[in-house]
């Protein structure tokens, strides 16, 4: 949906500026606990393909 700038108030726009960086705060968490899962797996496992295995079991 485009809205031409001089159409919205700016209340509206600030809140999904605000909306948008808050999803994209929760990616980057996502992002940080698949490399947390990721190092613990190759912790657990003593080679890369056995942890390659174990994720997509």
């Amino acid at each position: 949906m485009v809205v031409a700038m001089r159409d919205v108030p700016l209340g509206i726009t600030i809140k999904q500026i605000q909306t948008v960086i808050s999803q994209f705060r929760k990616i980057q968490d996502i992002k940080q606990r698949i490399v947390n899962k990721w190092a613990y797996i190759t912790v657990q496992y003593s080679t890369e393909e056995q942890a390659k295995i174990a994720i997509e079991e």
